[in-house]
């Protein structure tokens, strides 16, 4: 179409004091009012029509225009992901902000409880259906988005696909499982019963999620509906676990001696520090590690990482998915810190106190964290006063450590071993690291006069 004519009624319309004009062309107004098409000419514009009342009449039928075929309003997308959770996980492995990768596993456990709930809770309001509908499962998953201060805390969100405008036909599902699973939780930690929260079948999943948890740690969940903190910890997952079996799991580290090594069933048996025997699986990339262990020491003194069966006694009954194990020096001090752990009072003749848990515990800790590996290891007695007594024997000299495990305090003593004399004594604070690098650098020193 000509620009001009569009062009002068424009000018026509917005220009007062002009003579009348002819307005009868509708695809003109059409152009006019930026749509494809007008169907005859908008009342009070045909004939000859003063300017005034043809800026009036083309000023309405616009406004009417407009108003009909207005968009509607922009509908913003949903974030790519959505809030889900935010559990506070607490006890010194997350003291600094960071989770270890081996805690990660539980909550891809805890994952696949959050989907089973769901499809529970969905099948019971829709009792005519045998099965969930199409893609139900496969619309959920977790992500872990950041870690949060706060001891650690956990964000896990829902991803959305980029540019969905809605949420999920699902997502409610899911979310009532989350409430329902963080209610039984909360149920055990109270001492209340269960009543039918969860079906037993689906309290087997604890048995997975949790399993990494040390004594000393637990997870911290609020409740959507009141906000109430509710604790998830080794005794509630104990707890839960055996509403529905005979054992529970836990990932743990124990010490002991190997023996009947099987490669082709690839089993193990382990003597525990307490005297017990379990029987350990081993997976075959482990097979030359096992080999190894077996005969690297006189002993056969091993370390074995993996899922250790209990039994509602806490008896150890057998260890499951073994993803280590090391062989130990005959010295190890923490298989000796635990082997003095079984002592009673009266020891010795009927005399001796035992050494206390918490003071024996604190002394395996602070010796993993800052005894060097290339300084000796010493033996390790008790004394009748329930302390400890460090002793490390060189062909001329020797060193002689009394450490009071409460106190987080030590004398130690250097002596020629021929005559007795006395080479250097001093206090040693073994509350920091300072005072562990003095003594470790004091055995260093006599060893070095040999």
């Amino acid at each position: 179409m000509d620009r001009a004519p569009t062009m002068a009624l424009c000018e026509l319309v917005s220009s007062p004091g002009t003579g009348s004009v002819s307005v009868t062309d509708p695809a003109l107004i059409a152009e006019l009012f930026g749509v494809a098409e007008l169907r005859g000419v908008p009342p009070g514009l045909s004939g000859s029509a003063s300017p005034m009342r043809t800026r009036a009449v083309v000023a309405s039928c616009g406004r009417q225009w407009r108003t009909q075929h207005a968009a509607p309003p922009a509908i913003s997308p949903l974030p790519v992901n959505s809030e889900f959770l935010k559990p506070r996980l607490v006890g010194s492995r997350f003291e600094d902000h960071s989770i270890p990768v081996e805690v990660l596993k539980d909550w891809a456990a805890f994952e696949g409880l959050i989907v089973e709930a769901a499809r529970w809770l969905y099948l019971e309001e829709n009792p005519r259906r045998k099965r969930t509908p199409r893609g139900f499962a496969q619309s959920f998953a977790l992500h872990l988005s950041q870690v949060e201060e706060g001891s650690a805390v956990l964000v896990l969100e829902l991803p959305h696909a980029p540019g969905t405008l809605v949420p999920d036909a699902f997502a409610h599902w899911f979310e009532k499982a989350r409430d329902r699973v963080l209610e039984t939780i909360e149920a055990v930690s109270q001492g209340r019963p269960l009543d039918d929260l969860l079906p037993k079948s689906l309290l087997a999943y604890f048995d997975q999620f949790g399993r990494s948890l040390r004594d000393d740690e637990r997870v911290e969940f609020t409740l959507t509906a009141t906000q109430a903190k509710v604790i998830y910890d080794h005794r509630v997952r104990k707890i839960l676990v055996l509403k529905s079996a005979t054992e529970y799991r836990t990932e743990e580290s124990v010490r002991g001696a190997m023996s009947e090594l099987n490669l082709e069933n690839r089993t193990f048996t382990l003597k525990l520090i307490g005297g017990e025997k379990v029987i350990g699986h081993f997976s075959e990339e482990l097979r030359n590690a096992a080999h190894g262990a077996l005969g690297a020491y006189g002993e056969s003194l091993v370390m074995v990482e993996g899922a250790v069966v209990r039994d509602p006694s806490d008896n150890r009954k057998r260890i499951e998915q073994v993803t280590r194990i090391e062989a130990l020096d005959p010295l190890d001090v923490p298989a000796r810190l635990e082997a003095l752990s079984l002592l009673r009072d009266g020891w010795m003749d009927g005399e001796g106190v035992k050494p206390p848990a918490a003071g024996l515990a604190w002394l395996e800790k602070a010796w993993a964290e800052h005894w060097p590996e290339e300084v000796p290891l010493p033996y390790v007695y008790p004394t009748i006063s329930g302390g400890l007594q460090l002793e490390w024997s060189f062909p001329t000299c020797a060193v002689s450590v009394e450490a009071d495990v409460i106190q987080h305090a030590a004398q130690l003593l250097a002596s020629r071993t021929l005559d007795g004399e006395i080479l250097e004594e001093l206090p040693i604070d073994l509350a920091n690291s300072e005072g562990w690098q003095r003594l470790a650098e004091a055995v260093r020193r006599v060893g070095r006069t040999e």
